[in-house]
Formats: structure tokens, C-alpha cells, sequence
């Protein structure tokens, strides 16, 4: 999660454009999560917040059929929608895409505080 963090804040303050999670003047792109997951393993995403629900606008998990889930949102059901819209951290199960992982999922935050998206990152179990 740190070097996911870190990579990203990196890039600048982040925000939303449109629909779109930028790092300062960079709009979020599967080079960051795969930068990192080369470096440190698992799998890792970057969710854009779109009203209620969090999209993947980043990342390197697949659906079943083998494809990206960019584009896809996080699962309504997860424990983590709460704790990411109280502006906190949620560290514990996650079966995404029918895989079970290790998970920890921490709020993006702009300058002014609003919760803007989410990193996640993920190791099989």
C-alpha cells in the first residue's frame, strides 16, 4: 500500500475530472498499479469515486474471463464501502472476481478532505 501511495501522491494532490482520477496533471493509468505490483507482487487498483459507488479506473485484477476490471465498480456488498466513505481504511477479506485475497483498500482524499476514489491492493490467499 505504501509504495502504491507513494507512487501516486508522487504524481500530485488527486482529484476528479469528469470521470476521471488525475495525480496532479496525470490522469490515473495501469502504469502506476503495474509499476507496482512488479515491484511488490499481488494485484493492485486505483478507484475513481462516482457518486455513490467506487470504479476502477486502474488496475491489474481480472475478471473470470481473463479480461481487465477497469471500468468495473467495487462490489456493493463489500465491508469496505463503509469504512472508504468515513474517510478510513479497511484492511481484511475480499473475494474479488470469485479470488480471495489479503485486502487493504485506504480512501484518495483531495486537498479538501473529500473521499475521490480508492487504492487497493491484494495478495491471494
Amino acid at each position: 500500500m505504501a509504495a502504491l501511495k507513494a507512487a501516486a501522491t508522487k504524481l500530485g494532490a488527486p482529484s476528479i475530472q469528469g470521470s476521471d482520477l488525475y495525480f496532479g496533471k496525470t490522469k490515473a493509468s495501469a502504469d502506476l498499479v503495474d509499476a507496482v505490483t512488479k515491484a511488490q507482487g499481488g494485484v493492485a487498483s486505483l478507484f475513481g469515486k462516482a457518486k455513490d459507488q467506487y470504479v476502477r479506473v486502474a488496475t491489474t485484477v481480472k475478471k473470470e474471463d481473463g479480461t481487465s476490471a477497469v471500468g468495473t465498480p467495487l462490489d456493493p456488498n463489500s465491508p469496505a464501502i463503509a469504512k472508504l466513505n468515513n474517510g478510513e481504511a479497511y484492511y481484511g477479506d475480499a473475494t474479488i472476481f470469485g479470488k480471495k485475497y489479503d485486502a487493504g483498500y485506504e480512501p484518495i482524499k483531495a486537498a479538501n478532505g473529500t473521499v475521490v476514489g480508492a487504492y487497493f491492493v491484494g495478495y491471494p490467499k
